[in-house]
């Protein structure tokens, strides 16, 4: 039978008058008729005849096909192909129509002509799958990838410009070059099913999940994923599938995973007109993904890291304990396999972005480790950032409604302050640069605000100063990511300075950003920059305690890096360095002091203690040793007695963390070190042994050589709740170098 034949039997009869056809493509506009998609022209889309086809006299072929889109595969030169669906181990083959489009054109390459054809017979080399996947692999064609933003140097951005200023339409079925979409989902292979139902039974305990990301949000506000995506994430996935998961029957769990794999390989599909409950319902329920069921494991992971092994939450209601640790890699394990199974079905959008981001936090909460693992998959979340294209102007539109283009604006601001922590800490250059980057700062709406319609949300909106700042003085997740963003922005400029090629007059731009970040810091809320002593007299509660001290020791840990790029490359004095690193020791021990915060943010503590106090301890212990090795009439810098007490608190504060938290090692090398310092300064080593080594003591401490050691500009890798900082302390006193006398002979025998 031929296309016409075929679509004219198709023609719906005439009725009494015109009217228009309101059957809608996948983007959601009216379809077009079958001449006006083909020379792509404009249709008014109205039956039985559009007024263009019977303008031109094309009324007989004026047809409104089902699927005019549709491609199959073909089988040699049949005038019928038979395309595969393969449910355990039958394969049902299903005829369809085969259409001149399916037909390569002559003088097509080997390469057009191989893809267009896929032998349902063919079968793919399986290598080390499971034997039950083997066979599954016939008839399998390879999804088409789904290819994100493309920008205006791209290959498709020609066709995409022209598109428009010629007055063509856009492809009917809303097919587009940068948007590349799939022919038909990939059959699901069945060891990726039972991978599937290995995750789904963690979720046989309820409670547990329900606890957990009660007392989350209870105590954090999360990190880039609110709390309202995760509650009704969660309730949908037990109002729908709670009995199948509390029974876990295997079929019912089989039945389930495949379903979750078939939702994941769909693209969501939304508009502009979709609320926040709409938005999430998407991906719950009926919909649920795996990006769901990854972040309700992830929020769990979290959490458990960052509590104390004898929390509460960790004791059952019949009395038995969890295992914080064994729970956190659990957690962490099947987080990633959801991640495994969202790259294999080629996701691309917001959930498996967070998703990215906050199984990265998880993963080196759990290994402690600074390795190129951890590296490289925070280029994948930065990668994936840009792939949605959340560097280009972020703004409501047909498309984007307001609360996702907010949550779009705070997720790229999370990552691009990530990736400037990234690059201090490793010393290596930026991969997400403002220069290409459009940073819009996200309104500093409450989540609750942020998820709100109509009257409410114009409201909160109306309550925001010029500025986009809350004028109630609450500190919330969006106030975070607006100061950190300030920061790093700065942190950017001085990254250029100590690892870029060509820092020009170093000096004079040196002193343009210490201006900058006191004119930044200046600039903030009043209520961000409160002293220390009457935010903590205020007892104010854990997490905007947490908050403010990260604001005011970002900015100071920036300083210190720029101070330090002074130091080794223009020779300055470190004065000026030791001053902040006592201020930054001071606000780091008053908030690890706070019990509070140790009860429930553990982990953000051992952060602050790596990430902040180590860094300043440091500091002041070699300043310390030095002025202690130093003639008597040199000016002293540092007050033995205040830096004696508060090097032995911060000493004793390192003593108490867990061996199961991620810093663990690093802050107990850095213990050690310090302990050391503070024995030798205590106990000077005998009056002859000091003057022999007077002379090389004053020669090997010059200040630019030991602070310029690599592991001070990596200990600094401060991200608001964010990717670990464990580094090797030792690889700084190996460049220290004690073997040769630069702490004299007493310091050497410290280690």
């Amino acid at each position: 039978m031929s296309r016409l034949s075929f679509l004219q039997k198709r023609k719906a009869p005439p009725t009494d008058g015109p009217r228009v056809n309101t059957k809608k493509r996948r983007n959601g506009q009216l379809q077009s008729c079958e001449p006006c998609r083909k020379s792509k022209l404009r249709c008014d889309h109205m039956m039985p005849v559009c007024t263009r086809c019977e303008r031109r006299n094309r009324s007989t072929l004026c047809v409104y096909a089902a699927a005019p889109m549709t491609r199959t595969t073909r089988q040699n030169s049949s005038s019928s192909v038979a395309t595969a669906s393969v449910t355990g181990s039958s394969v049902v083959l299903v005829d369809q129509v085969l259409t001149p489009r399916d037909t390569p054109a002559a003088g097509s390459s080997q390469r057009d002509t191989d893809r267009q054809e896929t032998p349902v017979n063919a079968t793919r080399p399986t290598g080390d799958l499971p034997p039950s996947a083997s066979m599954a692999f016939e008839g399998v064609s390879a999804p088409r990838n789904i290819l994100g933003y493309m920008g205006s140097t791209s290959y498709s951005s020609v066709f995409e410009e022209n598109q428009g200023t010629l007055g063509i339409e856009r492809d009917p079925e809303g097919e587009d070059l940068r948007h590349e979409r799939r022919s038909s989902p990939a059959p699901v292979l069945d060891y990726q099913i039972q991978q599937g139902v290995d995750v789904l039974k963690l979720f046989k305990d309820r409670a547990l999940f329900d606890r957990f990301s009660k007392r989350w949000f209870a105590i954090c506000q999360g990190i880039v994923v609110i709390e309202p995506v995760i509650k009704q994430l969660a309730e949908g996935l037990w109002a729908t599938y709670g009995m199948d998961l509390r029974d876990q029957d295997p079929a019912k769990l089989q039945a389930l995973s495949q379903k979750i794999w078939n939702n994941t390989q769909q693209p969501l599909k939304f508009d502009g007109s979709f609320s926040a409950r709409q938005w999430i319902g998407l991906s719950t329920g009926e919909g649920l993904r795996w990006e769901s069921v990854a972040l309700l494991l992830t929020t769990v992971g979290l959490l458990s890291s960052m509590l104390t092994e004898w929390d509460p939450i960790f004791t059952n209601e019949d009395g038995s304990q969890i295992s914080k640790v064994k729970l956190t890699r659990k957690m962490s394990a099947n987080s990633d396999a959801c991640l495994m199974f969202c790259r294999t079905a080629d996701s691309l959008n917001d959930l498996y972005l967070w998703l990215l981001y906050e199984s990265c936090i998880l993963q080196t909460m759990v290994t402690g480790n600074a390795s190129n693992s951890v590296w490289n998959r925070s280029g994948e979340t930065f990668n994936t950032a840009i792939a949605l294209g959340l560097h280009q102007k972020l703004e409501p539109d047909k498309d984007i409604p307001f609360f996702l283009v907010e949550l779009r604006k705070r997720t790229f601001v999370a990552s691009y302050s990530s990736d400037k922590a990234l690059s201090t800490f490793f010393g290596r250059p930026p991969r997400l640069i403002k220069r290409y980057c459009m940073l819009q700062v996200p309104l500093d709406l409450s989540d609750h605000d942020l998820v709100s319609e109509g009257e409410e949300l114009r409201q909160a909106l109306a309550s925001l100063d010029s500025e986009g700042w809350n004028t109630s003085g609450i500190i919330n997740r969006g106030t975070w990511a607006r100061t950190y963003l300030y920061v790093s922005m700065i942190r950017e400029d001085i990254l250029e300075l100590a690892l870029g090629v060509d820092s020009g007059d170093l000096e004079k731009r040196a002193g343009e950003i210490s201006r900058l970040i006191g004119e930044k810091y200046l600039k903030l809320p009043k209520h961000l920059r409160v002293d220390f002593d009457t935010a903590f007299g205020q007892r104010l509660p854990p997490l905007d305690s947490l908050r403010l001290a990260s604001t005011r020791l970002n900015y100071m840990s920036t300083e210190l890096i720029l101070e330090r790029v002074l130091i080794k490359r223009a020779g300055a004095g470190t004065e000026k360095l030791v001053q902040i690193a006592k201020r930054a020791l001071s606000d780091t021990l008053t908030i690890v002091m706070r019990r509070d915060l140790m009860r429930d943010l553990q982990a953000e503590i051992s952060y602050f203690m790596a990430a902040h106090g180590l860094h300043s301890a440091a500091i002041l212990a070699v300043e310390l040793l030095k002025q202690e090795q130093s003639p008597p009439d040199r000016v002293r810098v540092l007050s033995r007695s205040e830096t004696v007490q508060g090097l032995s608190v911060f000493v004793s504060c390192l003593g108490s963390i867990d061996q199961s938290d991620g810093h663990y090692e690093i802050l107990q090398q850095g213990r050690r070190f310090l302990k050391r310092v503070l024995d030798t300064v205590l106990t000077p080593p005998a009056r002859e042994a000091t003057s022999s080594n007077t002379a090389t003591s004053q020669t090997t401490l010059d200040a630019p050589e030991i602070l310029a050691a690599p592991t001070f500009e990596r200990m600094d890798w401060n991200v608001p709740i964010g990717f670990d900082a464990d580094v090797d302390f030792l690889e700084w006193l190996d460049n220290v170098d004690l073997g040769q006398g630069q702490f004299g002979e007493e310091a050497a025998r410290m280690f």
